[in-house]
Formats: structure tokens, C-alpha cells, sequence
């Protein structure tokens, strides 16, 4: 083992063992409380599975197990569940709701080694390690890894996406995990569809710089480019037409929008296998887009049981439930917030109350930092797809319509990739500060 995966390992113990001491002290938020509901009722229906697979299989039964919080993908209800079996009633090692936090635990311990890892695509070990830390020491952050929610699971997901797709512009079948990490966001929660907006260019420019000199890649890559955005042309002609509520209600086998989903992805994986034969370094510039289109909706489906007799219904009640969410009443610096607009600052007013001083500075100043180089034409891609993954999140909470409530753990997201920035800091300060000291001690010893 390098010594990069033996410091990984090492973070996740760590935080593990953080959340799962000091869980007892930690209350019941009123989300938490129905998560709990939900995957037992989640729980039940695997034990059914296994002694009934016939009537498990059937509407009826799924319906009764899932029909509950389906305004939230299954994914992480799934796990909370099932640890509630095994460790809770099976086991009998941890009361009950212990039990359910179990998974909440490893996602939230996970996040501390991908920050890592991330971060030592770019910055030394030491700024990788702070990195990590940042992530781990943001009270908020820890306060909610250890709750059976979705927000730190998301987050988990989204920086294990962008560390799949990186990896997969240099190395083969990561095109593939990007795809499998997609979909798993998807399955986490609705925050995950953000994700392929955030890469698209990133994976367009790369493959457009090296299809330069190969007219073959550079077609093929314009071909899948065209593939994919001619099938969305298609979608949103088909939307206009029909209204959005009779386009995502029709949205069924058979049908012109799942025939033209189909289409586009086959269309798009033969361009993208002949992209293969043509130029490797290509196609691992825009295959984890592909897989990512392919898998993500796919794994999407198949781990929600609740969506595998009506999928276009109750997809349709999944997404208009966050299209239409009613906005909560919210203190804001003694303002009383009841709906939009909202303050155009009210995220970075609320990060930088919750996150302390020491940490937020070094997040700032990292953001500045790439800003910099950007101005400069200085900035590598490391550093670009940091800074616009980490403010996403916060932008898209900060539009003043868009529904404000649950506090900062909305735009956590966000929050990895300010700590990786945090860390460049860091590192930057250290080595300024060793430079002045060398300095120094060379003007003492010719004085």
C-alpha cells in the first residue's frame, strides 16, 4: 500500500471512530426522524424480499414499504435500514438508533480520505491532510455526519464523482466508475442531477485540445457532442409542446421521449466506441460524460422499487415535490425570511458564521488564489474544476427564488472543494513563510 492509501485509511478510521463515540451526545433533528420511519419500512420490505420474493416484487407490497418520504430517492434508506437489522435487531450490538446512523457514519468518514486524495492531485501531503481536516472540523459538518440525512452523503457523492472523473481523463475504465458514482449520487438525493453541469465543460475542452491534430477524434468528438445536444433540442421542443406536466406524465414504454432517450444513448456510445478505436486520449476525455448519461438514469430506476411499476408518475412526483418546495420561515441577521426574493448573500453571510475564522480565511483566500491565476492565464484545470465545483452549490441556493431552508447544509457540496482550496492556502503560507525565514537567516549570517 502507497503511503498516500495508508494516510486514506487512516482518515477514515479517524472519522469514523470520531462520529461513532460521540454519536450518543448527538440529538434528533425532525428530518432524522422520519429517515428513521422510512428505512425501517425500507428494512421490512428486504426481509420480505428474501421470504416472499413473489409478493415482495408486487405494487402492493412495494407500495406499503416505499410509499412513505417518496419525495427522497432510496439509496441511502436502503442502508439506513438494513443496518438497523443487522446491527440493531439481528445483532443486538447498538440500539436503535445508533443502528440507523451507522451508514451516516461511513459516508461522513469516507468524505475525509476523497478530500484527501483529491487534494494530492494538486497539493502536498501536508495541505491534503489540513484539507481533510477542514472538511472534518467545520462544526456543522461534523454535527451532521452524524445524522441518518442525505446532505454529508451528498457530498460524499459529488467529490467522489469529480474524483472518478478526473481520474478517468488519464487512466482506463474510470469512464465506467464515473458512470457507477453518478449513479449513486442520483440515488443519494436530487442535488446529484447538478453534477453533469458542473464537468460538461471541463470534459468538452479537454477532449477539444486533444483532438487537435486527429480531424477523425475531432469529428467523432463533434459528433457526440452533437448527438447529445440534438437529443435535448428534441426534449425541449417535446416539452413545449406538450406542456412539462403532460411531457413528464407520457414519459412512459412506449413513448417519443423514452424512444429518443434510447436513441441518443445508443447513437452516442457506437460514436464514442468508434472514438475508442480512433484516439484513446479522446475518448477518456468525454466517455465519463457517456456513462455518466447512460448509467446515471439507469441505476436511478433500478435501486428505487417505489418507481419500477409507475416510473413516470411518481418520477414526476419525485421532481415536481423540489420544483414546487414551499419556502420556510427563517431568521436572517434578526430579518424574519418568509419568501423571494431572498438575500443575495445570504449563503456566504451564513458560511462564514458557521464556519470558523481559521478555516474560512484559507477557503476565501484559495478561491482568490484561483481568481488570480484565472486573470493571469496562469490556472490549470485542477484548479478550475475546485473552484467551480465549490461554488455551485452555494450559487444555486444563492438565487433569491430559489426556496431557502435547512440552513448551510444545502450548499455542503460545496464545502469539499473550499477545503481542498483551503489547503492550497495553506500550503502557499507555509512556503511564503519558509522563503522569508531562509531569507532572513541569509542577511543575519552576511551581516
Amino acid at each position: 500500500m502507497t503511503r498516500d492509501g495508508k494516510i486514506a485509511w487512516a482518515l477514515f478510521a479517524v472519522g469514523f471512530l470520531a462520529l461513532a463515540s460521540t454519536e450518543r451526545e448527538v440529538g434528533f433533528v425532525r428530518d432524522e426522524s422520519v429517515y428513521f420511519s422510512a428505512g425501517e419500512n425500507h428494512a421490512r420490505w428486504f426481509q420480505l424480499l428474501v421470504s416472499d420474493p413473489q409478493r415482495a416484487f408486487g405494487d402492493e407490497a412495494i407500495s406499503r414499504s416505499f410509499s412513505f418520504n417518496s419525495e427522497h430517492p432510496a439509496g441511502m434508506k436502503n442502508l439506513f435500514g438494513l443496518s438497523y437489522l443487522l446491527f440493531h435487531e439481528k445483532l443486538h450490538l447498538l440500539r436503535p438508533a445508533a443502528a440507523f446512523r451507522v451508514p451516516a457514519f461511513v459516508m461522513g468518514a469516507w468524505l475525509l480520505p476523497l478530500v484527501y486524495l483529491l487534494s494530492r492531485k494538486r497539493f502536498g501531503e501536508g495541505a491534503s491532510i489540513f484539507a481533510a481536516l477542514v472538511w472534518g472540523l467545520t462544526p456543522r459538518a461534523f454535527f451532521e455526519s452524524h445524522l441518518s440525512c442525505f446532505d454529508v452523503p451528498m457530498a460524499t457523492m459529488w467529490v467522489l464523482v469529480v474524483y472518478c472523473f478526473l481520474e478517468a481523463l488519464e487512466r482506463p475504465r474510470w469512464w465506467l466508475y464515473t458512470g457507477l458514482a453518478f449513479g449513486g449520487a442520483l440515488a443519494t438525493k436530487h442535488n446529484g442531477y447538478f453534477i453533469p453541469l458542473v464537468l460538461i465543460p471541463f470534459s468538452l475542452w479537454t477532449g477539444w485540445q486533444r483532438s487537435s491534430g486527429n480531424p477523425t477524434a475531432r469529428r467523432l468528438l463533434l459528433g457526440i457532442n452533437g448527438v447529445f445536444v440534438f437529443g435535448a433540442s428534441l426534449f425541449g421542443v417535446m416539452a413545449l409542446a406538450l406542456g412539462p406536466e403532460r411531457f413528464a406524465q407520457t414519459f412512459g414504454f412506449p413513448s417519443a421521449q423514452l424512444t429518443t432517450f434510447v436513441a441518443v444513448i445508443a447513437m452516442g456510445s457506437w460514436l464514442l466506441w468508434r472514438l475508442w478505436k480512433a484516439d484513446v486520449p479522446t475518448f477518456r476525455s468525454v466517455a465519463p460524460l457517456v456513462a455518466m448519461a447512460a448509467l446515471g438514469p439507469l441505476i436511478f430506476y433500478l435501486h428505487w422499487p417505489y418507481l419500477w411499476h409507475h416510473p413516470v408518475d411518481r418520477a414526476g412526483a419525485y421532481f415536481a415535490f423540489h420544483l414546487t418546495h414551499n419556502h420556510y420561515t427563517w431568521y436572517y441577521l434578526g430579518e424574519l425570511l418568509r419568501a423571494p426574493p431572498f438575500p443575495l448573500a445570504y449563503v456566504v453571510v451564513k458560511t462564514a458564521l458557521t464556519v470558523p475564522t481559521s478555516l474560512f480565511v484559507p477557503m476565501v483566500l484559495g478561491v482568490a488564489w484561483v481568481v488570480v491565476r484565472v486573470v493571469r492565464r496562469q490556472v490549470t484545470m485542477f484548479e478550475l474544476v475546485m473552484l467551480a465545483n465549490g461554488l455551485t452549490s452555494i450559487a444555486l441556493i444563492s438565487l433569491p427564488s430559489v426556496p431557502h431552508f435547512g440552513g448551510v447544509k444545502h450548499w455542503f457540496p460545496s464545502m469539499p472543494f473550499l477545503a481542498i482550496l483551503a489547503g492550497g492556502s495553506l500550503e502557499r503560507g507555509a512556503q511564503g513563510l519558509a522563503a522569508l525565514s531562509k531569507r532572513l537567516s541569509d542577511a543575519q549570517a552576511l551581516a
